[in-house]
Parts: structure tokens; sequence; C-alpha cells
């Protein structure tokens, strides 16, 4: 990452510009569509059937999704950059 940190700090930066031209409905409707689609991840994951070759992979995911859902249950305050990263 150390290679690239001018391309990721520039895409960081005008991520962060965009943000601030959003309206707060804007990003209430962002929030509730991600979680949303988090929720759906989560109900499908569930349903795959588990084996030695899918379960690392599964886990990865579930981890991700219940730690991208639990950023839900606060309120947003300024730009979510751990959200966002993760």
């Amino acid at each position: 990452m150390n290679d690239h940190k001018e391309i990721f700090e520039n895409h960081w930066n005008l991520r962060s510009e965009a943000y601030d031209l959003l309206s707060e409905e804007d990003i209430q409707d962002i929030l509730r569509y991600t979680k949303q689609k988090l929720i759906e991840l989560k109900n499908y994951i569930s349903t795959v059937k588990e084996n030695n070759r899918t379960m690392e992979c599964l886990y990865f995911y579930k981890d991700h999704v219940d730690l991208l859902l639990s950023y839900h249950q606060s309120k947003f305050d300024g730009y979510p950059g751990t959200y966002m990263y993760i």
C-alpha cells in the first residue's frame, strides 16, 4: 500500500469532499440501503451449506457482515472512515 500511497490519499480525499456535498437525507438513504443489503447478504450466507472447502471463506464474510452491521447500531458522526475502509 505504501507503493501507492499517493493514489490512495487522492482517492480518499475525493471521497471525503464528496461526502461534504451530500445532504443528511442522502446520507440516511445510503445508510438504510447499505444496512438492508448487509442484512440480505447475511441471510444469504446463512443458507449456504458449510463444508471444509467453503467454511473459511464463509466465516470471513460472516465476520465482515456482522462487523459492518454493528456500525449501524450507533449514529455515524462525521465521515465513516472505518466503515468505508472495511
